[in-house]
C-alpha cells in the first residue's frame, strides 16, 4: 500500500548479516565520533548494490 518495494539484506552471507546486527531488512548501527564501523560499510555497499540490481531489473516494468 506504500507503492515501494523493500529490498532487504537477505541472507546471503554470514559476514553481512553480522554486520546487519543480524537483521534481514536492513543495516543499523550506532556510530561513535569515528563513525560506523567498516564491516557495517561494507554491508552498506553491498546492499546499495542489492537495491541497484533489483531496480535495474524493475525499470523495464515500470516503463510498459
Amino acid at each position: 500500500h506504500w507503492g515501494s518495494i523493500i529490498v532487504p539484506t537477505g541472507y546471503v552471507d554470514y559476514e553481512l548479516i553480522h554486520a546487519a546486527g543480524g537483521n534481514p531488512y536492513g543495516l543499523s548501527t550506532v556510530a561513535g565520533p569515528d563513525g560506523p564501523p567498516e564491516e557495517v560499510l561494507a554491508a552498506a555497499v553491498h546492499h546499495g548494490a542489492r537495491l541497484a540490481r533489483i531496480t535495474a531489473a524493475l525499470a523495464p516494468v515500470r516503463a510498459s
